[in-house]
């Protein structure tokens, strides 16, 4: 039975990881490099009894926001965005797609979380359980 060898990525050597991290973080399919994204850059304060997420999300409605809690893993994904070409250099003149940010976030309450979008902004808090 011949069974490709995969490498595990701690097995790797440093020009091997870089490579793989290269490949997989900035090229897309066609091998070019792929645009700056600076939508939904998150600002986070952290407090004693509570985590609160702003960012800037112009022309993002809260119904496209879809927030989960996984394993101590906040994630925020924002769908149905319509981005034009001046935002990531796409040919087409707009684009779906979906944009998501994952936050280690141990021990919230996600029952407590607070949602607000108003004017292009997004304010998250969520109270920490002590």
């Amino acid at each position: 039975m011949n069974l490709p060898i995969i490498k595990s990525p701690i097995s790797l050597s440093s020009k091997e990881f870089f490579e793989y991290i290269w490949e997989k973080s900035f090229q897309d399919n066609k091998n070019k490099i792929k645009a700056n994204n600076t939508f939904f850059k998150p600002y986070i304060l952290e407090l004693d009894n509570e985590v609160i997420i702003y960012a800037d999300i112009p022309e993002v409605l809260e119904e496209d926001i879809t927030i989960s809690y996984e394993h101590f893993f906040l994630i925020i994904s924002i769908k149905n965005l319509n981005i034009t070409n001046n935002d990531f250099n796409i040919t087409s003149t707009k684009a779906s797609c979906e944009v998501r940010r994952i936050f280690y976030i141990p021990y919230i309450d996600i029952d407590t979380l607070s949602l607000n979008v108003e004017n292009g902004e997004l304010a998250l808090s969520i109270k920490k359980c002590i």
